[in-house]
């Protein structure tokens, strides 16, 4: 009888990516650099003392944080290493910036935090 072959996707993290409140301001700033590898897991974090406006293309915005709010993206959730799934692509650069006509935050910065996968066979 032959052995059965498992496979499963082991997460690793990316390099902590991060903008500082004090660089930040009502024009969109990268949060760190491009992904190095496709992200099935990313966190937007805001530790700041004001709301944060997310962009993924530096120009719209996209996705809205609270003061110290965060954002969580699982696109892989409930997938199998032999189905095909969502993922962010690598070299994917986020931006960050305060809403227009908001009071200056005084403390904290903006986290990107991300995994990628790979798939292993047992």
């Amino acid at each position: 009888m032959a052995a059965t072959q498992f496979t499963s996707l082991r997460i690793f993290p990316q390099p902590l990516q991060s903008v500082s409140y004090l660089l930040m301001s009502t024009a969109y700033i990268n949060i760190g650099t491009p992904l190095p590898f496709a992200s099935r897991i990313i966190q937007l974090q805001n530790t700041t003392d004001n709301e944060v406006l997310i962009s993924w293309d530096g120009i719209t915005d996209h996705q809205f944080i609270p003061a110290n709010g965060f954002v969580l993206l699982d696109v892989m959730t409930n997938k199998t290493a032999s189905q095909e799934g969502w993922y962010v692509g690598a070299k994917t650069q986020l931006y960050a910036r305060f809403p227009i006509g908001s009071s200056p935050a005084t403390q904290g910065a903006v986290y990107l935090t991300s995994f990628y996968g790979l798939v292993e066979g047992n």
